[in-house]
């Protein structure tokens, strides 16, 4: 959703509590928690911009004596953190540790997201230093990245362990926003055909990987060191100048697997 390239966001749909209330929330691989803005918000300056789809933590969660804060770039969210079931892409997860927020200050919402799922790596999430993360089945801190492949049992849970992001562009349909757990999003791995079978390519091998640049208290973001890029300007290649030296430039990317062969930018 957005009305531009600079204003932007790909969201996803989640049910959230025993009711089932149908959310929108926007995917953010720069943090790792997961918050929703609360019927119990107090900057309706904020939350005012929902038009109203807001969480209502009162249903079915559980409090875990815990509160939540988090600083952006620019704004900041706070609020007590509450265990509740939580269903994204089909999979269920019983005692999700989420923020109910309450306070919300320059951090834009809209009537098609209230809230943010973090999906950077959970190392670097805020409910796990503050409820440790445990390996049973026990109400914890883990977050969701974490807890959607601990799904128990095992069969219930994704395939494989990953995550894969497809992410379109603002006013195109060539290329649609898509989320793929534990496997690739359809577009890749069925192309536009309907899988093999209706003719589409499955173009699964052609996804290349790297190796995630670590801080010094570990891995954190999906953090690559770029060491080059080719905008395509009329057809023609214009090589980018990083700099940086030999080793270029290491930059959070918001992918696990790139489609090395679909990275052209359009220049207009």
């Amino acid at each position: 959703v957005g009305s531009g390239v600079y204003d932007i966001a790909y969201t996803l749909p989640v049910s959230v509590g025993s009711n089932s209330q149908k959310l929108y929330l926007q995917v953010d691989t720069g943090s790792s928690d997961l918050w929703i803005a609360s019927k119990s918000c107090t900057t309706s300056s904020t939350c005012g911009q929902t038009s109203g789809h807001l969480y209502d933590p009162s249903v079915s969660s559980t409090s875990t004596d815990k509160d939540f804060k988090i600083n952006y770039l620019q704004g900041e969210v706070s609020g007590p953190i509450v265990w509740d079931q939580v269903v994204v892409g089909g999979y269920s997860i019983d005692n999700q540790a989420l923020a109910a927020a309450t306070s919300i200050t320059s951090e834009p919402l809209s009537p098609y997201f209230s809230g943010i799922l973090g999906l950077a790596l959970p190392l670097n999430s805020i409910i796990s230093s503050l409820i440790a993360p445990t390996t049973s089945n026990a109400p914890d801190g883990a977050a969701w990245a974490s807890n959607v492949f601990s799904i128990t049992p095992i069969s219930s849970a994704p395939q494989s362990r990953f995550l894969s992001l497809l992410l379109s562009r603002p006013g195109s349909g060539e290329v649609p926003a898509q989320i793929g757990i534990g496997r690739h999003p359809e577009f890749i791995s069925q192309g536009e055909g309907n899988g093999a079978a209706g003719g589409g390519v499955d173009r699964s091998g052609d996804v290349e990987y790297d190796l995630l640049e670590s801080e010094r208290s570990g891995t954190l973001f999906w953090k690559v060191s770029v060491r080059a890029i080719t905008v395509w300007v009329n057809g023609q290649p214009l090589p980018v100048s990083l700099g940086g030296g030999s080793d270029g430039v290491k930059s959070r990317m918001g992918f696990m697997a790139l489609l090395v062969s679909d990275l052209e930018a359009m220049v207009t």
